[in-house]
C-alpha cells in the first residue's frame, strides 16, 4: 500500500518534502512573522529567506517576503515576490474551477501586488 502511494506520487510530480526540511521551514516562517510583528524587518526577511531554503515553493513566506519590501519602500523586490507568491500559488490548483475557488489567499496577494504597483508608479513620479 505505502509503495503504491509513493509510486503515485512520483509518477504524477508530487514532491515529497523531507519532514525535518518541513519542520525547519515552519520554525522559520513562524520566527520571520513574530520578528515582523514587532517590526524587525531586517530579521523578519532573514527568517523567510531561511524557511524558503528549506521548502522553496512557499506561496506565504514569498508573499511576507513582498510585504517587507514594499514596508521597506522596495517596490521592485516587493512586485517580484508577490508575482513569485501567485505563481506558486497557482500551481497548487487547478485554476479556475467550480470545485477550488481563488484562495482567500491568493487574493490578498493581488491586492497587495496591486497597491504596490500603485506606489512603485506614484514614487517614480513624484
Amino acid at each position: 500500500m505505502l509503495g503504491s502511494l509513493l509510486l503515485i506520487l512520483v509518477v504524477f510530480g508530487v514532491p515529497i518534502q523531507d519532514g525535518a526540511a518541513v519542520r525547519q521551514s515552519e520554525a522559520d516562517f513562524a520566527r520571520g512573522v513574530a520578528l515582523q510583528r514587532q517590526g524587525d524587518l531586517q530579521h523578519a526577511r532573514e527568517a523567510y529567506e531561511a524557511a524558503l531554503r528549506s521548502v522553496p515553493n512557499r506561496a506565504d513566506a514569498l508573499s511576507n517576503l513582498g510585504v517587507i519590501f514594499a514596508r521597506l519602500g522596495q517596490y521592485g523586490e516587493a512586485i517580484k515576490y508577490y508575482k513569485e507568491a501567485l505563481a506558486v500559488d497557482e500551481k497548487q490548483y487547478d485554476w479556475p474551477s467550480a470545485n477550488f475557488p481563488r484562495s482567500p489567499s491568493r487574493n490578498r496577494i493581488i491586492i497587495r501586488l496591486v497597491c504596490c504597483w500603485a506606489c512603485a508608479i506614484t514614487s517614480s513620479t513624484s
